[in-house]
């Protein structure tokens, strides 16, 4: 029989501002598909609360063994309906189910082979949970990035799902991080590589700490995204950083204060065509 002893369910109902005063009243959860408000597995809340902690066994009868959507909602003492909180769950074939120990591990680059044809990695005796360490090695690779997948197989001769770590295969075996000469910045638009605006360096370091003033001339009133690049001693460039940034009309401009604010239901009815909302002066 496929049975889950017990789920212990943890709900915080929090009320938005506008239902403060609504209590929850009672609750129901369901398997997978919605059978509708009110239709499904009934739970029981002693007293009224605006926040509740619920503790109940789930029935997994006539659940398929796998992963299940469990979801719960609760109702308020209007009658009205959360949405669903969903928590995945799997249920195993058996009442009482220990977990195997892990007894091997693989690893592979890019392309999965297969379950039990990558690269084996040696584990210390079974055990529920293993640290693996050692040296992966990277001949045949291309230099540049590649994903090294990691999955393990437990004493049943389960597998379990892939790790994926994103690494990066120098040319060569003997690299050492080169250091920054150079950065440059450009707004909105990447001219190239080596096309931007110079931001200058303190000497060749393998870390750089940039400061100083950025020129915003040309630049619209708005917000525009400004780009920072450093280039290596190989000349190579790196990945660009992003900033956003809002350019003011003149340069002495404080920032605008907040004097109104609207609000609307699912479809936008246009700016200024909404319910008001009043907002205090500062």
């Amino acid at each position: 029989m496929k049975k889950i002893s017990l789920i212990t369910l943890f709900f915080c109902c929090l009320q938005q501002c506008m239902y403060a005063q609504k209590k929850v009243k009672g609750a129901e959860y369901f398997w997978d598909a919605d059978p509708g408000q009110g239709h499904a597995h009934s739970l029981t809340i002693s007293t009224p609360k605006d926040s509740i902690h619920l503790t109940a066994n789930i029935n997994t009868t006539g659940l398929q063994g796998g992963f299940h959507n469990l979801y719960l909602r609760v109702y308020d003492d209007s009658g009205r309906w959360s949405l669903p909180e969903q928590a995945n769950v799997y249920v195993y074939q058996t009442a009482t189910v220990i977990s195997p120990n892990i007894t091997g591990a693989e690893y592979f680059w890019d392309t999965d082979p297969g379950e039990g044809l990558g690269q084996t990695i040696n584990v210390a005796g079974p055990a529920d949970s293993v640290r693996i360490t050692g040296s992966i090695p990277t001949s045949g690779l291309k230099a540049g990035f590649h994903a090294m997948y990691v999955r393990t197989r437990d004493s049943k001769n389960m597998w379990s799902l892939l790790e994926q770590q994103q690494v990066y295969v120098f040319a060569t075996a003997a690299v050492t991080s080169p250091n920054i000469t150079s950065a440059e910045f450009f707004w909105d638009t990447d001219p190239g590589q080596g096309k931007g605006q110079t931001i200058n360096v303190a000497g060749p370091a393998d870390s750089v700490k940039i400061t100083g003033d950025i020129p915003t001339s040309g630049l619209k009133p708005g917000f525009h995204a400004m780009y920072v690049r450093t280039r290596d001693s190989k000349n190579t460039w790196s990945l660009v950083e992003q900033q956003q940034v809002y350019v003011f009309a003149t340069a002495g401009v404080t920032s605008p204060k907040i004097t109104g604010a609207e609000f609307f239901w699912d479809t936008d009815p246009g700016q200024g065509k909404a319910h008001n909302v009043s907002v205090g002066t500062t």
